[in-house]
């Protein structure tokens, strides 16, 4: 433990009286000449040398009251020394999540100052945060005393330990990586005093008492010292801290250091992007995520914040950041961006690789004009391929992929639609969120690239708006696209300086996958007790509740009870795995109820469990209604799978099920795939016919004729993925309880699903989780939207419905074209 002093009483001096004829006036100047040109002479020549001997550390300066060693786990170090002011109440969350975060890589020590009184949290401890209490200093802001008090810290017991020394504050982000880079090639036996800039704000300019050619580095943004500026500045600083000008402790460091070492902040204008002052962007960065909000204002917020993340690219550091979970936001997109620059290195690595493995069989087999030729093309084509994805397909590499059709996708102007031809949705629909962000990305790389030397060629580029583009994913490859791009080009180098030209400029990118990387986070024992509750754990999977509403249509319900007692077979061992609950509502006719009924006791003859409940005799239908009955006789913990009798679903899709609903988080509306109408798909006529002749050929292939397995096919004019459905649902009793069922003023069939998605995607609670399953097809039939039940919206939604599931793009061309 060290003792401390107030900052005030560091190292006062006293000079004894020297007495008189102790020796001659003359030898005594001339011994002060001689050592004072040996001080000189050694501060030039070796300031190394006099920094480690006659600077060394004086430890009985300052108490240090330590929870560790303050050392980087990841960076041991000697490179650099961070200093962070926090207080009292800012310990347990802003400097905690800063040891958290970025102080794990820095390449050095990170010491986190604190006033005297100070008292470290249980969570500071285990955490074996390093922390310096400074006795003797308060937490008033502003923190003049601390900070000089912290900077004699480090002259006294650090100074010949670290080549840099950064003050930062509790509300800073360090991109150490990017921060050790920009210093590398720096002399810290050199005086700099690095950092933003600054004269004041408006209210306060010219009233700071700074000379013309004096400024000041601004505290937030962080403050970078070279040891020999601190080296230099050590002595002075009770001097300076007894002398204030202003109450603000960044412009008097500047002041003294200005005074005492004669430089001042850089002045450099790039110096505001490096070191960034924004109090909006750690904002940005931060987006709780609140699905109570309407869906464009999250649209909005979540294109602010890519804008805000796309600053974070050229910066050293950002500041402020006050909300911890802020913090840890900005360091995960930081990490992101660490990664994609790693993986960048690795791909030109391969690349490299690829590149010299084709010279050197080029190489190997040159012994013949003809041979030499045929090889360079071939390695032509395999280094362009590895290299960069050509518009036209590979010869060689592409072979396997020729029996694939490589399809473009066009990008309208500023990136808005996207209009392509084999997918859900085409020929046109909105650009979706995660092109949105990979296009950003990309735009940001490539500006970043353009850039690099903008120094050197006295221009810059800056990115307006994208005019158009194409864009292609390629699985073995990776993602091209071809972009057409509006932007400015500035140029402050005479003889056209200032100078702002609107231009467009084409851009050929290529975006490679790397190579798959799996990591072993657990592995369950298969012997011992252990292993025998894991497999009982595996053994017992939530059972699933069918909950289906039914009125009439027996052929339908055969099928779709055919393709339970198929389920159930392959999940035979796992008794009560599935089970059905049907509401069922009288029929128009007395003989399609006897063949429900006849169907119902097959599956109760096949053990498979089934709940029936039956509507009141007249009773109007409603989807919602008997839904919401349905439930009802379920406990709270049951998992309910909502569905229609016209969808059959796989194995597969059960599994998917189980693992995309969670209680009290997430509800499952999964993205089916709907069949258009037989006759314009399956090849028995290529006329087109009346809906009689429709009608009858539905009829005569009735549903249990076709086996299950014909609908498990998928194909651009077989069906779509209706994208537009929410009645296919999975969800907990307690979840759908809370959400507050169904609406049952609803009559008929309609837009009751859309309701219940819309409270879902407004909860606090749960979220919507929304995919396309292969695995669930919902069976083309006849739409009849005349029912006197439904209201105009539910009539409107029926056929549009209708519309939509008649026939491909594609057929309805082949039919129509001709005659257009």
């Amino acid at each position: 433990m060290y003792s401390f002093s107030p900052a005030h009483r560091i190292y006062r001096l006293r000079i004894s009286g020297i007495g008189a004829g102790v020796m001659p006036l003359k030898q005594f100047l001339l011994g002060i000449l001689m050592g004072f040109l040996f001080f000189v002479v050694l501060r030039h020549f070796f300031p190394s040398f006099y920094a480690a001997k006659f600077a060394g550390p004086r430890r009985d300066t300052f108490a240090q009251s330590l929870a560790g060693d303050g050392t980087s786990p990841t960076m041991n170090s000697d490179f650099i020394l961070v200093g962070v002011l926090s207080a009292q109440r800012f310990l347990d969350t802003r400097a905690l999540q800063i040891w958290r975060s970025w102080a794990r890589r820095v390449p050095g020590r990170v010491l986190f100052f604190v006033a005297d009184g100070t008292v470290l949290s249980a969570r500071v401890r285990a955490a074996r945060m390093p922390v310096v209490v400074l006795r003797g200093v308060d937490d008033a802001y502003p923190p003049q005393k601390k900070a000089f008090a912290m900077l004699r810290w480090m002259f006294d017991n650090q100074l010949s330990n670290f080549h840099w020394f950064l003050r930062a504050d509790d509300d800073l982000y360090v991109r150490t990586d990017q921060l050790k880079q920009f210093l590398i090639g720096m002399d810290p036996d050199r005086a700099h005093f690095i950092g933003q800039a600054g004269l004041g704000n408006s209210l306060e300019y010219g009233q700071l008492s700074l000379g013309a050619q004096d400024n000041y580095c601004m505290g937030g943004p962080g403050v970078l010292l070279s040891r020999e500026t601190l080296r230099q500045l050590g002595p002075h600083l009770e001097n300076c801290l007894r002398h204030l000008v202003t109450s603000h402790e960044d412009v008097e460091l500047g002041r003294c250091v200005r005074r005492h070492v004669g430089i001042a902040c850089t002045w450099n204008y790039e110096m505001q992007t490096l070191f960034h002052n924004n109090a909006s962007a750690g904002e940005q960065l931060f987006i709780p995520v609140s699905n109570a909000e309407p869906r464009a204002a999250a649209t909005s917020a979540r294109d602010a914040a890519m804008g805000a993340r796309a600053l974070l690219r050229p910066l050293l550091t950002l500041h402020p950041v006050k909300q911890a979970e802020a913090m840890r936001r900005v360091h995960l997109h930081s990490e992101a961006l660490r990664l994609a620059e790693k993986r960048r290195i690795c791909a030109d690595l391969v690349a490299t690789m690829e590149e010299m493995r084709a010279r050197r069989k080029t190489d190997a087999t040159r012994d013949g004009e003809a041979k030499s030729e045929a090889f360079g093309t071939n390695y032509q084509q395999e280094s362009e391929g590895a290299r960069f994805s050509t518009l036209m397909p590979l010869d060689e590499k592409g072979r396997e992929e020729r029996s694939v059709p490589s399809y473009w996708e066009y990008v309208s102007l500023e990136a808005k639609l996207l209009f392509c031809a084999h997918r859900p949705n085409c020929p046109k629909h909105t650009l979706e969120t995660n092109w949105r962000r990979a296009l950003g990305e990309v735009i940001g790389e490539l500006f970043d690239r353009f850039n690099t030397d903008a120094h050197h060629r006295g221009r810059t580029l800056h990115f307006q708006r994208i005019q158009y583009g194409y864009v292609r994913v390629r699985p073995t490859y990776g993602v091209d696209m071809v972009l057409d791009m509006a932007l400015w080009y500035r140029r402050f180098r005479a003889p056209r300086r200032a100078a702002t030209l609107a231009v467009r400029r084409h851009a050929y990118v290529q975006r490679r996958f790397g190579h798959t990387v799996a990591r072993v986070a657990s592995i369950l024992p298969m012997g011992g007790s252990d292993a025998s509750t894991a497999g009982a754990v595996l053994r017992r999977p939530t059972p699933i509740h069918f909950v289906v509403a039914l009125r009439g249509r027996p052929d339908t319900f055969e099928r779709f009870a055919q393709n339970l007692m198929e389920l159930h077979s392959v999940f035979g061992r796992q008794s009560g795995t599935l089970q059905l609950v049907l509401v069922l509502y009288s029929s128009s006719s007395a003989a399609d109820d006897l063949r429900i009924n006849a169907t119902l006791a097959r599956l109760v003859r096949f053990s498979f469990g089934t709940r029936t409940l039956r509507m009141p005799s007249g009773a109007v239908f409603s989807r919602g209604t008997a839904l919401s009955a349905g439930v009802s006789l379920l406990p709270p913990d049951a998992l309910l799978f909502v569905t229609d009798v016209d969808v059959l679903v796989n194995a597969d899709a059960i599994d998917r099920i189980r693992l995309n609903t969670v209680r009290n988080c997430q509800v499952y509306f999964p993205i089916v795939f709907s069949e258009f109408a037989p006759w314009t798909w399956q090849n028995i006529s290529q006329q087109v016919e009346t809906v009689q002749q429709h009608q009858q050929r539905v009829l005569s292939l009735s549903p249990p004729s076709l086996p299950l397995s014909f609908h498990f096919a998928y194909g651009q004019r077989r069906g779509y993925f209706r994208h537009f459905g929410y009645g296919i649902m999975a969800i907990f009793r307690s979840d759908f309880d809370a959400i507050g069922q169904y609406n049952r003023t609803l009559m008929g069939w309609g837009l009751e699903d859309v309701d219940l998605f819309e409270r879902v995607a407004k909860s606090h609670v749960l979220r919507p989780f929304r995919v396309p399953d292969p695995g669930l097809v919902h069976v083309f039939h006849p739409i009849d939207c005349v029912d006197s039940a439904q209201n105009a919206a539910q009539r409107v939604a029926c056929e549009g419905t209708r519309a939509q599931s008649l026939a491909s793009v594609d057929f309805l061309v082949e039919q129509f074209g001709p005659y257009l």
